[in-house]
């Protein structure tokens, strides 16, 4: 897992998903303006990574955590870790993502990565059009986070679709949770 090494103009988190097939890239800001990535570039070792800005409006007065998932470029090597240089506009952070130590994932498998001291990125599969809305989480162990999602209305209509989701787990700041749980 990594989180930025200083107080950059733009605050990031990231982490490996998927058995290191993808990265969660993690921005905080508006849940209303999220960011897109835009090119993605492996130079010399680092990751470089251009976020586009949202399209313009209102944007809510918030600040969440709002997940991006990029491909892992196949000449990077998950074992030796990555160094992201991420940017949005005229701002830029950089990040340390750690050596990844973990087997592969089964095809539609969830995984989990931390991408912040509280925060975890969780990818699950289902409906494009129906994403995950976190209920509630506790801390079951220092090893065991539980996770349980609201439960759709039986009357909401989605696509019949399977793709990944990307959901934001922000741990309550008491609970004792190690970094392998």
């Amino acid at each position: 897992p990594g989180e930025a090494d200083s107080a950059p103009e733009v605050q990031v988190g990231a982490g490996w998903l998927d058995g290191a097939k993808t990265i969660a890239l993690v921005t905080w800001g508006s849940s209303s303006c999220v960011p897109a990535v835009g090119e993605t570039a492996l130079k010399s070792g680092v990751l470089v990574v251009s976020l586009r800005d949202p399209e313009p409006g209102p944007c809510t007065d918030d600040l969440v955590a709002r997940p991006l998932e990029i491909a892992t470029p196949s000449a990077v090597e998950p074992a030796d870790g990555l160094r992201l240089r991420v940017s949005l506009g005229d701002s830029s952070a950089e990040v340390d993502l750690g050596a990844y130590s973990g087997g592969p994932v089964e095809e539609f498998t969830p995984s989990a990565a931390w991408v912040g001291d509280r925060t975890i990125a969780l990818r699950t599969w289902g409906s494009s059009t129906c994403p995950p809305v976190v209920a509630d989480t506790r801390a079951e162990s220092p090893a065991s986070v539980v996770v349980r999602f609201v439960v759709p209305d039986a009357d909401q209509m989605c696509t019949a679709d399977v793709a990944p989701q990307l959901t934001i787990v922000q741990l309550d700041p008491d609970a004792d949770v190690n970094r392998d749980a």
